[in-house]
């Protein structure tokens, strides 16, 4: 870091992935779990006392030069994952097996949703891309190798078709961020 830098500048993308996560798990899960709320209240102020929030004024600019192929496979994946949450809110909100009567469904969508969610806002190139990107990379792995060899015909898995996809996205982001191209 220069000196006399502000170490927010490296952590605006960290930051809007905190906010938009916050907002995402609350809005899937306090419909289901309201003393998830208990969660949100322990949150919201330690994430509003953050001193430099002027870091995401222009945030709307940050895709004018995006990494285009990170975006696209981002995009395609979100698409994806928002058709796989949208399905498991739905047996949620059915109730009818032991992992609707626990909540873990609506779980499911939210931690699904947010590794997306990182790899979208990685691809915008922002300060702290790489490692937003290589995180959401580890993430697609693990959860990949998970679903292709250890869960593959558990309820909610993807199976070793989404499991191999899943891996194959990490695989990609993490390559793109240890390259790490300037934005295109």
């Amino acid at each position: 870091m220069l000196p006399g830098a502000r170490p927010a500048a490296d952590a605006a993308a960290a930051l809007l992935l905190l906010v938009v996560g916050i907002v995402v798990a609350a809005g899937i899960n306090l419909p289901f779990a309201p003393g998830f709320a208990i969660i949100v209240a322990l949150t919201v102020p330690a994430l509003a006392s953050y001193p430099f929030w002027s870091e995401l004024r222009n945030v709307t600019s940050w895709w004018r030069r995006p990494h285009v192929v990170m975006l696209a496979v981002s995009a395609t994946t979100a698409v994806v994952v928002i058709v796989v949450a949208v399905l498991a809110v739905g047996r949620q909100i059915g109730g009818g097996d032991a992992a609707a009567q626990a909540n873990w469904w609506a779980d499911y969508a939210e931690h699904v949703s947010l590794p997306a969610i990182a790899a979208l806002l990685a691809s915008s190139g922002q300060p702290g891309w790489r490692l937003l990107g290589g995180l959401a990379a580890a993430v697609w792995i693990y959860l990949g190798a998970v679903a292709t060899f250890v869960l593959t015909d558990d309820a909610g898995s993807w199976g070793t078709a989404g499991g191999l996809a899943g891996m194959g996205f990490g695989l990609t982001l993490g390559t793109i961020c240890l390259r790490g191209d300037t934005a295109a």
